[in-house]
């Protein structure tokens, strides 16, 4: 490698040989000792002092100047730093020389932090818009935040890019920011990390100084650059924030930019956050559900995607109440709604719930044809646990989905697969006998012959059993995070839960309860079955929690108080049985006060006067009263009556 390295060198002068001789011996990682590679710097150290800065604009002698800082001790290097960290801004511009800056930074930054960071601080913004530059200005700021004792220069470094420290005139600063945030997405040099923190204080300012007309101009210059910037937390609420202020034709590029990764950045933990801002905001709400809407599900149904952030997105258009964490609301703060852009400039045309709605009614049919085709892979996901809730709580599956549901639910899943497995092995009869009939009349086989034929051959192994046994051998091991082929939704890990937590979003949010009645039709008739088991009582449990309105809730309970309940190791039955305790009080408590209701206006009935029918009023409210202090009076004034 060192031959070929020397070929391309060019011929210098006999002191510039005798510098790549030296390098070419100290930089050996084998077969040199210490005190020879002391020695070999020292003698390099004597010969380049003072023509440092002009040999690390070369290409060959810029790489010894960077060896000489890996390899020099603590004196040696602080000798080299002294001669070189007042040139610091100008070597980072330079393509050879940009190559020791960073060496400097990554050898004396900790050291020498605050020396660099004075002689740099004076050409940042420069430095920020320079192909190579920004380069090494990135690298100095993840130096400085790496040591506790300069960290402080790097946040100065920032406050000085962010134009804070010179600039008082909030709309100057705006007009700085704008400028050089620009010149930076022309040049391609978006994918830096100061760039995104500086995206999104500048349009954090804006937004807060009601300069958000601003933020429409520079939204257009960050098209191309959409997915450097969903890399990082920063980048991402700032793109949320141009996505806001944007025009129509910006969005769609947007959109168009993030279409190819679309199930990637959906799992992402910035990049969903860009998705949500699209889907919230545009107002072409058919091109973002053929561009957009699709991947989102997918990564929602995915049972890889652990972190829900793509069932959390969609599960926000069916339920808008669902919490968000510090990020999401950060990214979502702002509507359109409310946003001034100036005179005859719009965030968007339509209003959020017209958007909603749109959005919500392709979700739901994307959701529910997913369902029919896979519902027990759906409901054994981790994933799509929050989406399924948010549709339960909705109602908005259709009565297909609903049943295919309950029918996964209810294990029809492989009552599903058996059948089809029976139809494959009648229709491959049913080929056999088409191909081969089968006529005794007109047959000329001679079986008494073939049979001592066969016979008069030894015996040989049956091919088909070695076959299975190698098979059997062969056969992967079951996946236990997926719904295997035998395995019930009821007995899955997931799959119960997620079951559970749908029929509990359901009866909290009081509707039709069709998934519930699809479920309790299925499993009518086995409930004694079901809560055998901690997780089957767990799930009827959670079917006591609908309004007592339903018919169902008092079909299972006139089922369950035939069935004796075993709660010893048993968790979910004891819960059962606690919950079908306090739905039976309720029952019975409402019913006596009824009856006591009745008797009490019988017995007044005979009585026209106005006073005694205020009287049954004011004993008829007392009567459904739950304070303990007025059932006593209750219990006085029966007496009384």
């Amino acid at each position: 490698m060192v031959k070929g390295l020397r070929a391309n060198f060019k011929k210098g002068t006999k002191e510039e040989d005798t510098f790549r001789i030296l390098w070419e011996k100290f930089r050996r990682k084998a077969g040199i000792d210490n005190g020879s590679r002391k020695k070999a710097m020292e003698a390099l150290l004597a010969g380049t002092k003072g023509r440092l800065r002009e040999l690390s604009a070369k290409h060959v002698e810029s790489r010894v100047v960077q060896a000489m800082l890996r390899y020099a001790d603590e004196y040696q290097r602080a000798e080299i730093a002294t001669e070189l960290i007042g040139a610091t801004a100008d070597l980072a511009k330079l393509p050879y020389a940009r190559h020791v800056a960073l060496a400097l930074i990554r050898y004396c930054g900790n050291s020498h932090g605050k020396a660099i960071y004075e002689a740099v601080a004076p050409q940042a913004i420069k430095l920020a818009s320079h192909s190579n530059g920004a380069k090494v200005l990135d690298f100095l700021l993840t130096q400085l935040d790496a040591h506790a004792s300069t960290k402080k220069f790097a946040q100065k470094l920032r406050n000085r890019l962010q134009f804070n420290d010179f600039l008082q005139d909030k709309e100057r600063s705006a007009i700085a920011r704008e400028r050089l945030l620009s010149k930076m997405a022309d040049k391609a040099l978006v994918h830096f990390g100061f760039c995104h923190d500086l995206l999104r204080a500048h349009t954090e300012s804006c937004l807060e100084s009601g300069y958000a007309f601003r933020l429409r101009t520079l939204a257009s210059h960050f098209t191309e650059a959409a997915l450097h910037c969903v890399a990082s937390r920063n980048g991402a609420i700032g793109l949320c924030d141009l996505t806001l202020c944007a025009d129509a034709k910006t969005r769609k590029k947007y959109a168009k930019a993030l279409k190819s990764r679309v199930q990637i950045c959906a799992d992402h933990k910035h990049a969903y956050l860009v998705l949500w801002r699209l889907l919230d905001v545009t107002d072409d709400t058919v091109s973002m559900t053929k561009s957009l809407l699709p991947g989102c599900l997918a990564a929602a149904l995915s049972p890889t995607s652990s972190p829900l952030r793509a069932s959390r997105m969609l599960a926000f258009f069916l339920n808008p109440l669902i919490k968000l964490d510090q990020n999401e609301h950060r990214a979502l703060n702002h509507r359109p709604e409310t946003l001034d852009l100036g005179d005859s400039l719009y965030a968007s045309k339509k209003a959020s719930s017209t958007r909603y709605q749109e959005i919500t009614q392709a979700l739901a049919q994307l959701l529910s044809s997913s369902i029919k085709v896979r519902p027990a892979h759906i409901l054994a996901s981790r994933a799509a646990k929050p989406l399924l809730c948010a549709a339960a709580a909705s109602s908005q599956l259709d009565n297909e989905a609903t049943q295919a549901i309950a029918a996964a639910a209810t294990s029809a899943y492989f009552l599903v697969n058996k059948k089809v497995e029976e139809e494959d092995e009648e229709d491959s009869n049913l080929a056999e006998n088409e191909l081969f009939p089968e006529d005794e009349e007109d047959s000329d086989f001679d079986e008494a012959a073939f049979e001592a034929k066969l016979d008069s051959k030894p015996d040989l192994p049956d091919e088909d059993e070695e076959e299975e046994e190698l098979v059997e051998e062969l056969a992967p091991e079951p996946d236990p995070n997926a719904a295997p082929r035998g395995q019930a939704i009821l007995e899955h890990d997931i799959g119960h839960a997620t079951l559970k937590a749908i029929l509990q979003h359901e009866a909290k949010a009081q509707n039709s309860a069709p998934i519930a009645r699809a479920f309790y039709d299925r499993v009518q008739g086995s409930i004694a079955d079901w809560v055998q088991t901690n997780r089957g009582a767990l799930v009827i449990e959670a079917l006591l929690r609908y309004e007592s309105n339903h018919d169902f809730v008092a079909k299972l309970s006139t089922e369950l108080s035939a069935i004796t309940l075993n709660t010893e190791k048993n968790p979910g039955a004891l819960a059962l049985a606690k919950k079908f305790k306090e739905g039976t009080t309720v029952a019975s408590t409402s019913k006596s006060k009824k009856k006591r209701l009745i008797s009490a206006a019988t017995a007044h009935q005979s009585k026209n006067s106005i006073a005694s029918r205020d009287g049954v009023a004011q004993d008829t409210a007392a009567l459904f009263s739950s304070d303990s202090s007025s059932k006593k009076k209750n219990k006085k004034k029966k007496k009384e009556y």
